[in-house]
């Protein structure tokens, strides 16, 4: 009986644990892509591009002083999709912008996937900038 109570008390406090850790890890999730997509409603790209972490061997793709002339009117997340145990997660943005000298907006989709660093406790994107064409 001391064993099953000792064996349930245990399975309850995990349980708890876990909880608590999926509900941090959610909301610092949330932290991050409202950060992210601030930096790029607000044309802070250098901002944005300090929470991505390129896999190796991959450089920007925008040319040197492209991004100071793109103005962003719209950014919307259209769709968030959690993978595997929550520690990845795959965002669909719908992004307007135009070009300071032009008048044509644009739109784009911008997918992005984002993982989470257990070691540092927080969230990056995997993904590069947007291309703004």
């Amino acid at each position: 009986m001391r064993t099953l109570l000792l064996t349930c008390m245990t399975v309850l406090v995990l349980t708890a644990c876990a909880t608590i850790d999926s509900k941090k890890k959610s909301a610092t999730f949330e932290t991050a892509m409202f950060r992210y997509s601030k930096a790029i409603r607000w044309g802070e790209f250098g901002l944005a591009d300090s929470m991505r972490r390129l896999p190796e061997g991959e450089h920007a793709t925008q040319p040197a002083g492209y991004l100071e002339h793109i103005k962003i009117t719209s950014y919307e997340t259209i769709s968030t999709s959690s993978l595997d145990d929550g520690s990845e997660v795959k965002v669909t943005a719908r992004i307007v912008f135009y070009h300071d000298d032009g008048v044509k907006l644009n739109t784009l989709l911008d997918n992005q996937l984002w993982k989470y660093d257990e070691d540092k406790h927080e969230w990056y994107i995997t993904t590069p900038l947007p291309v703004f064409r």
